[in-house]
């Protein structure tokens, strides 16, 4: 379909240049896949950067009394044990959801032990 832009920054930047913005055919004609390649360079390295300024303050959320509150919370409700395995203490709470950092709701955090928290990564690790 002629006019159908693909999501995110790389169909604006086409957009602003003029491109033809087809699905199928993203580059003028005759023109090399470069500018292609340099533009998903660019998206990736501005994607590390702000994965790097969200690692960072969500370390600090970490340290903040309302994470240590809501934790405590979340600790309490599954009365001491894992709600994975409900055979281990709990010992870590986990994230379900990042969309609500800072005021998530007690439903999007998980009591869970540190077996059960390292095999729930290894298991989204390999997807």
């Amino acid at each position: 379909m002629k006019g159908l832009a693909p999501p995110g920054d790389r169909a604006r930047w086409f957009l602003f240049k003029g491109r033809d913005m087809s699905n199928e055919n993203l580059l003028v004609e005759g023109e090399s896949d470069e500018n292609l390649v340099d533009w998903r360079q660019h998206d990736l390295n501005r994607l590390r950067k702000q994965r790097r300024g969200l690692r960072q303050r969500y370390s600090e959320y970490l340290q903040t009394d309302a994470w240590k509150e809501r934790r405590q919370l979340v600790l309490q409700r599954a009365g001491g044990l894992c709600e994975g395995c409900r055979q281990e203490p709990a010992s870590e709470v986990h994230h379900l959801t990042y969309d609500h950092i800072g005021s998530e709701f007690l439903w999007e955090l998980v009591a869970i032990c540190r077996w059960c928290h390292a095999r729930y990564h290894e298991v989204r690790h390999d997807r």
